[in-house]
């Protein structure tokens, strides 16, 4: 079973906190911004299917920012 960071503030660390979160925060709104604009970019060439591959397709490059768990800590 993975486990999955619990936080970029944690990850960085206290002296890096501030930077992880703001940094953290600017990508998600930024892609809750190019989202909705893709879309129906997508439904007029590709329909559904097309969105759907694409979700995908992001999920796959996503993938490798989950850790993986440490040895000897059990998930929740």
């Amino acid at each position: 079973m993975r486990i999955v960071s619990p936080s970029p503030a944690a990850t960085a660390g206290a002296n890096h906190a501030g930077t992880a979160l703001g940094l953290a925060n600017s990508l998600v709104f930024i892609a809750f911004f190019l989202v909705p604009i893709a879309i129906p970019g997508l439904l007029v060439f590709w329909s559904w299917a097309g969105v759907w591959l694409a979700a995908a397709f992001c999920a796959l490059i996503a993938w490798p920012i989950f850790l993986r768990p440490e040895h000897g800590r059990k998930s929740a």
